[in-house]
Order: C-alpha cells, then sequence, then structure tokens
C-alpha cells in the first residue's frame, strides 16, 4: 500500500479514543468495560478493500479523522478529500481490490464530505498500543482474560454442556454459544484444555449410558 502518500500529506488513518475514558490502563494499552467506538485502524496489515461500502467507510473515516477537533493539523476540505478518494481508489496504490472509477470515487468523497457524519464502527473493550511486541495469541488471551462474559465461566460451561448432553445433542462450541447465547469465538477463548477434556469426559460418560 501506498501508506507514504498519506504521511506525505498528514492524513490521518488511525486513531486512539479521545473522548472515551480507558477503565484501566496497561502497559500494552487499554481495557473500557462499556466498550469504545473511538478506536479507527485503516489499511493494517494485508487487508484490501474488496467492496463500494467497504470504500464509502473508509473515506468516511478519513474524513471524520481528519476533521474538526480530531486532527491536529488544519481541517480537511473537499479538494482534499476527493485526492484522497482518488488515491485510494486506484488499484495501483494497493489499497483495494475492486474496480471503483475516478468519478465514483469523487462522488463518494462529495456524498462523505456533504454528510460530515461519524462512521459507524465497532465496539471495543480492549485497544491495544501500535507496535506493541505482543503475538496475535497474546493478544487473543489477553482479550479473552478481560472482556470474558460471566456466561462462559468454567462452571457455566459445563452446566450448558450438561443440558447439551441432556437433550442428546453433541457438544460443539456452536452449540454451547447457542445455549449461553454468546459467540463462538467467546467459546473458544473460554475453554481452557482442562474444561475441554471435562466435557469431554461428560460425552462420554453419556454416550456409556445409553
Amino acid at each position: 500500500m501506498n501508506l507514504d502518500w498519506l504521511h506525505r500529506h498528514r492524513i490521518a488513518y488511525k486513531s486512539y479514543p479521545i473522548n472515551d475514558k480507558p477503565t484501566r490502563s496497561y502497559y500494552w494499552g487499554w481495557y473500557y468495560e462499556e466498550g469504545t467506538t473511538e478506536r479507527f485502524v485503516l489499511f493494517r496489515g494485508k487487508f484490501k478493500i474488496k467492496s463500494i461500502k467497504s470504500f464509502y467507510w473508509h473515506v468516511s473515516v478519513i474524513w471524520w479523522l481528519n476533521s474538526g477537533d480530531r486532527n491536529k493539523h488544519e481541517q480537511m476540505g473537499l479538494k482534499e478529500l476527493i485526492d484522497v478518494s482518488k488515491v485510494i481508489s486506484n488499484p495501483t496504490n494497493g489499497f483495494t481490490l475492486i474496480s471503483i472509477g475516478e468519478n465514483k470515487a469523487v462522488d463518494i468523497a462529495k456524498s462523505v464530505y456533504k454528510k460530515n457524519q461519524k462512521p459507524h464502527n465497532k465496539s471495543r473493550k480492549v485497544v491495544f498500543k501500535d507496535g506493541i511486541n505482543l503475538s496475535f495469541k497474546e493478544k487473543m488471551q489477553i482479550i479473552g482474560a478481560l472482556s470474558g462474559n460471566s456466561k462462559s465461566k468454567g462452571n457455566d460451561l459445563i452446566s450448558a454442556a450438561k443440558k447439551i448432553l441432556d437433550n442428546g445433542e453433541k457438544v460443539t462450541n456452536k452449540s454451547l454459544s447457542l445455549v449461553m447465547n454468546c459467540s463462538t469465538k467467546t467459546i473458544q477463548r473460554a475453554l481452557t484444555p482442562e474444561l475441554k477434556k471435562l466435557i469431554k469426559d461428560l460425552s462420554d460418560e453419556k454416550l456409556l449410558k445409553k
């Protein structure tokens, strides 16, 4: 990706929360008990824009991060937003996998500029600092430890597994998530090796009783 163009033109494409205050701070980042929608990170890793909807959202985020009090530099005008939109829409710059076209990119920039609204963003409870030396697995362990819902604790997992087995069904991450009304990722993070073994033992015991 041609991130150098964004850097040279002082275009912000990521930000930490400004108004939301963290519940706790750590060397690696921050924890927000109520979650925050103010953490924006564009163009991370090998990700590339794959749809017009995604492109619109990216342009909206750039406008939001480079306007008003959120920007340390001069507020971005329509011309600057159009320029950014053109650069991002050009496949040779490595930001997108789809052909958008310059006219479409200009129209989207104008639409975003006219609306001047904060783009929708998913809520995060855990925000990591840029450049922190943690592996993906280590980050997932931190997220699981801090964001885990009480429903995903050991006793509740075992109770859910027993309920599934009593209904004559197989215990899977999907079935556990349905019973506990949470995501399969939450289940995956909560299932320690000890819990997996205990659930397996319960399943085997149920089979022997048939």
